[in-house]
């Protein structure tokens, strides 16, 4: 077993996907080196902080609507789209994944992927314009 978690905890660490466990209220527990640099933020002021405080705010809403779906069992994951404020102040997208951790009925945690896809927005953006 002990292997097993050095793995894990290798594949967090080195992943170069954003990844945290988070509590239920929506504080990042632990985060990995990729999330930092998609943030901006270093590991200790995450921590510190909740997914909520760095959510661009039009993306809240649908954010905490489907962490409700996941503590009320209604879904086991979700996926979207959605806008971070970096520490810098700039506009940052994130393709986020999101699951349950459980121990018998009960919800523990979160676990939760995030793919840095800000120049494919924009992209898709300006076509849009166009």
């Amino acid at each position: 077993m002990l292997n097993f978690i050095n793995q894990f905890e290798q594949a967090f660490y080195f992943s170069p996907i954003g990844m945290a466990i988070l509590s239920l209220d929506g504080n990042w527990l632990k985060v990995n080196p990729a999330l930092s640099r998609i943030t901006g933020y270093t590991e200790d002021e995450l921590l510190s902080l909740s997914f909520q405080a760095v959510t661009y705010p039009d993306d809240l809403e649908e954010d905490l609507h489907h962490v409700q779906e996941l503590i009320d069992r209604k879904k086991d994951s979700y996926e979207m789209e959605k806008r971070y404020i970096h520490k810098s102040g700039k506009i940052i997208w994130v393709l986020l994944s999101v699951s349950v951790v459980r121990k018998g009925e009960q919800a523990l945690c979160f676990i939760s992927q995030m793919q840095d896809i800000t120049k494919r927005k924009q992209l898709e953006l300006s076509l849009i314009e166009k």
